[in-house]
């Protein structure tokens, strides 16, 4: 047997124990105990990853079914991460995927709501319920939002910011999702409550992680200035106070729903997003020379 060949066995002996098919020929790997401690090694690590990020999901399932559950995942997934920080990503595509038709490409980790259909055989063994790869999302946004990577977003005070020449940014640790449970509310034993819900999490200037419910016109708009901030279109954000924002996205947000918004709620919506730290104040780029010139009318210059 090549190295090659030797290492694959190896590696499946390490995630499948049973049914491996690793010749005894090494020195080290003479005896089935000794191969065991790779084996255990290897489980332990990667579920502790799991077991840490999911542990809403985990009380629900139950251990027997947890347990299964990672014993497949291991076995059968590809990860394209080195990264140990990455596995609990990687355990909700995987998941995901469960619960998709065959046909269907893999998208990652679940982004949007969306009805589960034609479960693999896996799914039905471990009788798992349909809202679970919701679950996990859900779970998993606080990892990824906890270990989001950029610098310090809150600025300074600005107290001598006249209020026309502020607009906001959104924290960019800040995420949107929408599921068909209400997986915020799930208890281990309970009833799960299949209903709409929007909910965002993002990270505070104290990096603690919060959590929160939104209305549907609330999941509207902040999604309306995340395309703005990305350059798509809603809204751009970068060029226009509160006061305008407010005006352009209570249109938006009211056509989408079918229904009248005014710029006085928007704008009371983005200053309450604001005090949560959601919404991060900043001063108009585009005006700055209309600040200097309004600085130099104050000091009579």
């Amino acid at each position: 047997m090549g190295l090659l060949a030797f290492q694959e066995n190896f590696a499946k002996a390490v995630r499948q124990p049973e049914g491996s098919t690793l010749p005894w020929t090494a020195p080290v790997l003479d005896k089935p105990e000794r191969m065991a401690v790779y084996q255990e090694l290897v489980f332990n690590n990667i579920k502790t990853f799991v077991d840490a990020c999911f542990p809403v999901a985990c009380a629900c399932l139950g251990e027997e079914s947890w347990l299964a559950l990672n014993q497949a995942f291991i076995a059968q997934h590809r990860c394209t991460t080195p990264f140990f920080r990455e596995i609990p990503a990687e355990f909700v595509t995987w998941v995901e995927a469960l619960y998709r038709p065959s046909e269907a490409p893999e998208d990652g980790p679940l982004a949007t709501a969306g009805a589960n259909s034609a479960p693999n055989q896996l799914v039905q063994n471990l009788n798992l319920p349909d809202h679970l790869p919701h679950l996990l999302h859900y779970e998993w946004l606080e990892l990824c939002v906890q270990t989001h990577v950029n610098g310090d977003p809150f600025p300074d005070p600005m107290p001598n910011v006249e209020q026309q020449f502020l607009s906001v940014d959104v924290n960019p640790t800040l995420q949107l999702a929408c599921y068909p449970y209400a997986v915020h509310k799930i208890v281990p034993g309970q009833p799960v409550c299949a209903e709409l819900s929007c909910l965002m999490v993002w990270r505070n200037a104290n990096f603690t992680v919060q959590f929160a419910h939104l209305q549907p016109a609330s999941y509207l708009l902040l999604e309306a200035l995340l395309q703005g901030q990305a350059g798509q279109a809603a809204t751009n954000m970068q060029c226009k106070s509160l006061h305008d924002l407010a005006q352009e996205l209570c249109q938006y947000v009211g056509q989408t729903l079918g229904t009248t918004i005014t710029p006085d709620l928007v704008q009371q919506e983005l200053l309450r997003l604001q005090n949560l730290g959601v919404l991060i104040p900043t001063v108009l780029r585009a005006n700055s020379h209309k600040r200097q010139a309004a600085s130099r009318a104050r000091n009579g210059n």
